[in-house]
């Protein structure tokens, strides 16, 4: 593991960060300039069905069986999907498009009080009304359906505890047919728990003046993916950078901010006009904080932008994304304390150009919990094992990634390299994330709607070669031969799967350190590269710092 923290900074850690405000479950859309800030107060988990018993048949698995629910008996039978103690928010429920439309019955109780009673086609699908409350919750943009996954951000708050309930549908490994793959219960429900004294408004079906005021902030963010979610700025500072030829070996400076300078920087473009594909491996952004010799930030610009070609589909999301009046765009705030340096280095043997630049930023003193902007980039071809997405060791959170997979010859790779199974380790050992399959870890469903659609449905069209939503998806499928149509055909071998996931309402925030895995399933020779982002406390930072003048004594995390 990279080591990226001082002794001492995990004491430290724990007694930070004390919440007082209401949590409403939006607060990291809508305060998007403190997204950096340290989560000392949250653990964060995830519920799915994933296969106990290390097989890849990750359906119809519940917590209370310790075997693969598909006999005749249990046809019909009433399920728990989730059953948790304490003060938390649910923050993610994911399914498949085919298999939530079975609209299978869905109940959940918030605090043993409140109860939501639906099905899971209403309830991902938007079309769940909340009896005698709210009208506008669980509907679009909250609610997704991206590339053959339905998805639901609509935060689910609970002050002492939650319980999600379903039934299971009997599958049999034999069947064959539609019928028989719609009845497969794939799920993951992700939920952060808060320390002890946290205060949270629980879901009633009705918002506080608190909780609807975020929300229609949050709302009005996510329906105008692509532009920047902290929003415009009076005070901020643009610097623009013309069109740039750099020699071989050598940087140009987008920003580079003496000692003794603080600020944030809002947001980073890159204009690609009149280059070439070279550019985008070849050029890299590094970022280097506080006069460090180290980059925090060293990745080749298409992997840190999502870009495989400049011929590919431009895509939006809510911090990344390609297609923008600025070109290539990110939104995550990167703060600095004592000076930064932001370059694009050429890194290969020829001369390569940029379109032109842009950074906002604006100059201030930073809080003393905010924790610095970093990525990593990663390339391997891991044969039948586990690609490394971040290993690290320190205090931060993880806010998502990119991830690309390549066919290492011609004929291209088999279609259930998407069945590789994403984890996430925290701390040392615990794994508080396991996955269901590739293409469900960054919102898709069934292949990314290859392999199972549903008819007619204009909102996920059939075989997409690329569909991104504001947290993630399908930046490019890009296959060997096309349908007649012109669509992607997986079934003849895929060349390039390239994907996105950001966990902003879902992020892990970890202590020691975080290890991020995702299995190569059975093609042995394919290229996976991925670039991970998060935040870390910076080296250096010293106890006092962290704590802000704040102490909490005897503080106690739910596990």
């Amino acid at each position: 593991m990279r080591n990226l923290v001082f002794i001492g900074v995990a004491v430290a850690f724990a007694c930070c960060n004390v919440v007082t405000a209401q949590v409403t479950g939006y607060e990291n859309i809508i305060d998007w300039a403190n997204l950096p800030a340290v989560k000392g107060q949250i653990t964060s988990h995830m519920a799915s069905s994933y296969a106990r018993d290390g097989s890849n048949e990750d359906w119809n698995w519940y917590p209370d069986y310790d075997r693969q629910l598909n006999e005749l008996e249990d046809n019909n039978l009433p399920v728990t999907l989730l059953d948790v103690e304490g003060a938390g928010v649910l923050t993610r429920y994911w399914m498949p498009h085919a298999t939530a439309n079975g609209g299978r019955d869905l109940k959940i109780t918030v605090d043993g009080q409140y109860e939501i009673y639906t099905n899971t086609d209403d309830f991902l699908g938007g079309n769940y009304s909340v009896p005698g409350g709210d009208q506008d919750l669980f509907k679009s943009p909250l609610v997704q359906t991206v590339a053959g996954g339905q998805t639901s951000y609509e935060p689910i708050t609970f002050s002492s505890s939650l319980k999600v309930e379903s039934v299971n549908l009997r599958h049999m490994s034999g069947e064959s047919g539609n019928s028989s793959w719609n009845r497969r219960h794939y799920y993951q429900l992700n939920y952060q728990l808060f320390d002890d004294g946290t205060s949270v408004t629980p879901y009633t079906g009705t918002l506080t003046t608190d909780q609807a005021q975020a929300r229609q902030q949050a709302q009005a963010i996510l329906a105008n993916t692509g532009a920047n979610p902290a929003g415009s700025s009076s005070t901020s500072t643009v610097r623009p950078v013309g069109t740039q030829n750099i020699a071989a070996g050598e940087s140009i400076s987008l920003v580079n901010f003496l000692s003794g300078e603080s600020g944030t920087i809002r947001s980073l473009n890159l204009q690609m006009d009149g280059s070439n594909d070279a550019a985008l491996s070849d050029l890299r952004i590094r970022i280097r904080y506080d006069g460090a010799s180290e980059n925090a930030v060293d990745v080749p610009v298409g992997a840190f932008f999502g870009s495989t070609s400049l011929s590919a589909p431009t895509y939006k999301s809510l911090p990344m994304g390609t297609d923008s009046t600025d070109g290539f765009y990110c939104h995550f705030p990167m703060p600095y304390r004592d000076g930064v340096v932001v370059e694009i280095y050429n890194a290969g043997s020829e001369s390569l150009s940029i379109g032109g630049a842009k950074v906002e930023y604006e100059s201030g003193p930073i809080a003393d919990d905010m924790g610095y902007f970093h990525a990593v980039h990663n390339v391997s071809q891991p044969g039948s094992g586990m690609h490394s997405i971040l290993n690290i060791d320190g205090v931060g959170h993880y806010v998502g990634n990119i991830l690309t997979l390549r066919a290492s010859d011609v004929d291209g790779m088999r279609k259930d390299v998407l069945e590789g199974d994403e984890t996430i380790t925290i701390d040392g050992g615990k794994i508080i994330l396991q996955g269901t399959g590739l293409e469900d870890a960054y919102n898709g469903g069934f292949y990314y709607n290859h392999v199972l659609t549903i008819d007619d449905d204009i909102d996920d069209p059939e075989f997409p070669e690329s569909y991104v939503g504001a947290f993630g998806g399908l930046i490019l499928m890009d296959t060997v031969d096309d349908l007649s149509e012109g669509t992607p055909d997986i079934n003849s071998n895929i060349l390039t799967a390239s994907q996105c996931r950001w966990m902003i309402q879902d992020l892990v925030a970890f202590e020691e350190g975080i290890v991020i895995d995702i299995e190569n399933y059975r093609s042995y020779g394919d290229i996976f590269e991925s670039t991970a982002f998060y935040y870390a406390v910076p080296e250096g930072m010293t106890l006092a710092m962290l704590l802000g003048g704040a102490l909490v004594i005897g503080r106690r995390r739910r596990r």
